[in-house]
């Protein structure tokens, strides 16, 4: 029971949509400076990592004719492939305080994986992801609570 308290827990803070934490899509700058646990995820892992990214987990909507995004929470990690690989990363909420991480598989816009909050509740995610060259934007779902989107940058190392 609390497992499934500490997960839910987990996505009421991503699902939440107070009008004190709504924020601007961020911005490539803003979202860099939430790097510096990035080294702690390359020497913590023997992969291979070919990347790295940062973005936000939140809210889209179309409000008047416009896309309007929430933040929630962040997150930073590293990613190995291009089209098909894997990423690993860190949860962070506005505060900067690491809540979690994800970890999972992508390829054809299929992303699979799971969430794990600081306490070592899991919760498999299923979701889609979409990127160009520089940025992502993707929603994942679970078995309960909300279906974020994420949205951010990725670049090579």
């Amino acid at each position: 029971m609390k497992k499934v308290l500490a997960i839910l827990a987990v996505c009421v803070l991503f699902a939440s949509m107070s009008v004190a934490t709504a924020a601007p899509i961020p911005t490539v700058d803003v979202l860099k400076n939430k790097m510096s646990n990035v080294e702690k995820i390359y020497s913590t892992t023997s992969v291979d990592w070919t990347g790295e990214f940062v973005g936000a987990l939140g809210g889209l909507k179309k409000i008047n004719g416009e896309w309007n995004f929430t933040a929630h929470g962040y997150m930073v990690g590293v990613y190995q492939g291009h089209n098909r690989g894997r990423l690993f990363g860190n949860l962070y909420d506005l505060n900067e305080t690491q809540v979690g991480t994800i970890a999972g598989y992508f390829g054809r816009g299929l992303l699979v994986g799971r969430v794990t909050a600081n306490g070592g509740q899991q919760a498999p995610i299923v979701g889609f992801l979409f990127h160009n060259a520089t940025m992502f934007i993707g929603r994942i779902m679970s078995l309960m609570g909300p279906a974020p989107h994420m949205l951010g940058y990725h670049w090579t190392t």
